[in-house]
């Protein structure tokens, strides 16, 4: 899967952006991370790959502080939501929240997926990372994913909603303070899987004021979004699909790919840079993605890596690598 080619809602970035900035974050340093400014930012739906947004999230750790992620949820309003906010600001009650929330998360979302179970008098909101290369970024997202959601149903019913239990996949840190002061739940660490539990009886509580024919208006743009997202990963699919197939002869470049999708150079580069992309950039990406996952394959040398990568010479591989990551494919594995 292709990092760069991921995106998510601007507004979404625009709330992190200035929340890290109201912590004392430079906002010349978090625009040059971020590779947009924060006038870009405010243009409505706009679509930021998400590396960049994980990158800028990243700088406000080094900057601020491991606790970056859980203290950038709780200042996640419905506002800053974009056309989600509006949906779930005029919701019924919480119950039609989180089916919404499912419904339009690619759209807030990425690389996290959610899924709803119930058993019993509670129910569950479990997060996991849906493309294995960024398995190790889970603690970050999941901290600014349970973090806003329970800021966001707080805000949305006008009261203290607080989980039963909170479950993570990783270690306990040694100070839980802050998990606590955002969070007051009862937390558990080292889980099979990162989990919020909550009363079942909590989806039945009231939105007030919510008015539905405006959530049906706001539903119809975000329909649209979702149309232009699966057309766009249809597209990216088949690049990448043709690319992978096509690297190790050592034969991909536009002319190629473009012929095979029965369209001139010309469209598909307008494909590409509708979503802020150029065919380089999306190569670039996509080799680096199959890198990194071939170097954790022991089975496999450096040399093999290159070649299956479309490389002639190993040393035109770890020039590309070292590029891309800083570090060389040795050092890496």
């Amino acid at each position: 899967m292709m990092q760069e080619s991921l995106t998510i809602d601007a507004a979404a970035v625009l709330g992190h952006f200035r929340a890290l900035a109201a912590f004392g974050a430079s906002r010349a340093s978090l625009e040059e991370t971020l590779g947009f400014s924060e006038k870009d930012l405010e243009v409505i739906d706009t679509r930021v790959p998400f590396l960049n947004n994980l990158k800028m999230i990243e700088k406000g750790v080094a900057l601020l502080g491991a606790d970056v992620p859980l203290r950038l949820g709780t200042q996640i309003t419905l506002e800053r939501l974009g056309v989600c906010g509006h949906i779930f600001r005029n919701c019924e009650n919480v119950a039609e929240v989180v089916d919404q929330f499912v419904r339009y998360q690619r759209i807030l979302y990425a690389v996290s997926d959610f899924k709803t179970s119930g058993s019993g008098n509670t129910f569950r909101i479990e997060h996991s990372i849906k493309i294995p290369t960024y398995n190790s970024y889970n603690r970050m997202t999941v901290e600014l994913a349970f973090s806003s959601i329970v800021t966001v149903l707080r805000e949305l019913v006008q009261e203290d909603l607080t989980p039963l239990e909170i479950r993570f996949s990783y270690p306990k840190p040694d100070d839980l303070e802050i998990y606590q002061k955002i969070l007051c739940s009862p937390l558990r660490f080292h889980q099979d899987k990162d989990v919020m539990v909550f009363r079942r009886e909590d989806l039945k509580t009231v939105i007030p004021r919510s008015q539905s024919y405006i959530k049906e208006i706001m539903a119809q743009h975000a329909d649209g979004l979702m149309r232009e997202l699966e057309e766009w990963t249809g597209f990216k699919n088949e690049v990448m699909k043709l690319a992978i197939e096509n690297l190790p002869k050592g034969t991909v470049d536009i002319e190629m790919i473009a012929g095979r999708l029965n369209m001139s150079r010309w469209t598909l580069t307008r494909k590409l840079k509708k979503e802020g992309l150029t065919f380089q950039a999306l190569m670039n990406g996509l080799k680096k993605d199959i890198a990194l996952n071939y170097l954790e394959n022991n089975n496999l040398s450096i040399t093999e890596i290159a070649f299956l990568l479309g490389y002639s010479e190993v040393s035109a591989f770890r020039r590309a690598f070292k590029s891309w990551t800083g570090r060389s494919p040795t050092h890496f594995r």
